[in-house]
């Protein structure tokens, strides 16, 4: 029983913390000027995104374990799984949206400077090499806890190939390696643009252009990962990607927008549904491909109601900007939960495992910004 209302009270926090997040940004958009999408309300989004991720994968460890003795607990288990993709889906929309943003500022320095076609490889380089730092500093910390707790007796040689292959020990890391490729097909798409001086970045053309021909590499790489029978989590959120590009390029379209209360009101049903029949064929998974649309749909949905809400919180902004490595740390370290800290307390276990990993994960992840962060600094500056 104690394990019930342990994770029912850790769903209350979640959902008020949200909820209090709405009601403060909305109050500060009556008094703000604020765009779509601004850095609080993505921030803000990052954060909710990793704890939903969090939350999911640690239901999935428990496994039977992980039972709500309450009404139509069983569905409530099931759709809170469920949050995992749905986070998912959110990073990446962010991450569309967020590298088209920088791809843009890239391309109107260039216009203006003339620079080589070195400063394009550059940013590529940048991004890839931020993500390969976490994930080092990441692999040390899970390491050696690994091997404090003995969850695993890993050989030299296996820690070298998982190394090698960008695997944190324990897990596939498969977010890091999808998200490493959608930087390399953004930067291919901008190129392609960057090339085509007639239909350059900054022009309608230019721009749909760009949204085409990324578009047509994400489709070709989710054909290869049907082709290769990979796991549906591998591809059916990375279209994701592609819708959070095409939003940022039509921000100043949706920027001008003028809405009153009922429009607003109208729209804000109108993506309530979308979000919904998305989300239903999104869990059910009638036919899997169709997940690629089902995604977008619940992703657009979410930061649509959380823009207009203008989303604000200072605790989901701050959890936001280290996301990255709590993903990797977290996945790394889930096996945490399966450890009995307190063996004469039996029944209590799991809650004090949970709460154990959950922290150690949350200061870890903290540590590893704060290093990354300073290394990149210093590794970027030296470029």
């Amino acid at each position: 029983m104690i394990n019930t209302a342990f994770f029912c009270i850790l769903l209350c926090v979640f959902f008020i913390g949200i909820l209090s997040s709405l009601i403060k940004g909305m109050n500060e958009k009556n008094t703000q000027n604020v765009g779509f999408l601004n850095r609080n309300v993505t921030d803000s989004l990052r954060g909710i995104a990793i704890i939903m991720i969090m939350f999911a994968h640690i239901v999935q460890q428990l496994g039977d374990r992980f039972v709500l003795d309450i009404p139509g607990g069983s569905m409530i288990a099931y759709v809170v799984f469920s949050w995992g993709a749905v986070g998912v889906g959110l990073f990446f929309l962010l991450s569309g949206f967020g590298n088209v943003a920088s791809l843009q500022k890239l391309y109107m320095v260039n216009k203006s400077q003339k620079k080589v076609f070195g400063f394009y490889v550059l940013w590529l380089w940048k991004r890839i090499l931020r993500l390969i730092i976490s994930f080092l500093i990441s692999f040390l910390f899970v390491t050696f806890f690994i091997k404090l707790f003995r969850i695993n007796d890993y050989t030299l040689i296996q820690l070298g190939k998982e190394l090698i292959t960008l695997k944190i020990p324990e897990c596939s890391t498969w977010y890091l390696k999808i998200q490493i490729l959608l930087y390399i097909v953004a930067f291919l798409s901008f190129l392609f643009i960057s090339i085509n001086k007639k239909n350059s970045f900054d022009t309608y053309a230019g721009k749909i252009m760009f949204s085409i021909v990324l578009f047509i590499q994400v489709l070709i790489y989710v054909f290869i990962a049907l082709c290769t029978k990979l796991p549906d989590y591998w591809w059916k959120t990375s279209l994701c990607f592609v819708a959070g590009a095409i939003l940022f390029l039509i921000k100043p379209k949706i920027d001008n927008f003028n809405l009153g209360w009922i429009k607003r009101t109208l729209i804000t049903l109108i993506i309530l549904f979308i979000f919904f029949i998305s989300y239903y064929f999104a869990i059910t998974n009638v036919y899997s491909v169709f997940c690629l649309l089902a995604y977008v749909g619940i992703s657009i949905g979410l930061i649509t109601i959380a823009d207009m809400c203008n989303l604000t919180s200072i605790i989901f902004s701050r959890i936001g900007k280290f996301s990255l490595e709590l993903y990797l740390i977290h996945i790394g370290l889930l096996k945490l939960v399966d450890i009995n800290l307190l063996e004469k307390f039996s029944s209590f276990s799991v809650v004090f495992a949970t709460i154990f990993y959950i922290a150690l994960s949350f200061i870890l992840s903290i540590l590893t910004n704060k290093i990354s962060n300073k290394l990149n600094s210093i590794l970027v500056k030296n470029k």
